[in-house]
């Protein structure tokens, strides 16, 4: 039910605004005006009366395809063409020299080799300590069974 202000009585078939989604159904009857309400509220110029709207839900059916893409194969294309750019030769300049070796003598005084071994006696020390050992032993306890 919608209460809403006019300054006529709504035809049948009248239709109301609606929310976007929602589009209304003509009315079939439109209710009878209250004639004692009417005469009471003679000092207004609007009628308040209530209608009954029907709303039916409207369905779009939105076909959807999946995302695609497209490419365009070019051939690849080549043109000819001639740079003409100056290069210089690469060149090296070597210069040879002679070698000059000159001949220097120098006398070295050479010995026999030799080996000279030394004899050092072995000498050991003989170290006593004395240690404390307590013997081992076992303690039993007799626990006497509770039954």
């Amino acid at each position: 039910m919608i209460w809403f202000k006019t300054l006529r009585f709504p035809r049948p078939g009248f239709l109301m605004p609606v929310a976007s989604l929602l589009l209304p159904i003509p009315l079939q009857a439109a209710p009878a005006p209250d004639h004692e309400r009417i005469v009471q509220e003679a000092g207004r110029c609007y009628v308040q009366q209530y209608s009954e709207n029907r709303y039916r839900t409207i369905t779009d059916k939105v076909v959807v395809h999946d995302a695609t893409s497209s490419f365009e194969i070019v051939p690849a294309r080549f043109e000819d063409s001639v740079e003409k750019v100056r290069i210089r030769d690469a060149s090296s300049r070597i210069s040879i020299e002679p070698a000059r070796f000159r001949t220097e003598q120098k006398e070295y005084v050479v010995q026999e080799g030799r080996t000279d071994l030394e004899r050092i006696p072995a000498s050991f020390e003989t170290v006593e300590e004395r240690v404390l050992v307590q013997a081992e032993s076992v303690q039993h306890e007799v626990i006497p069974a509770t039954w």
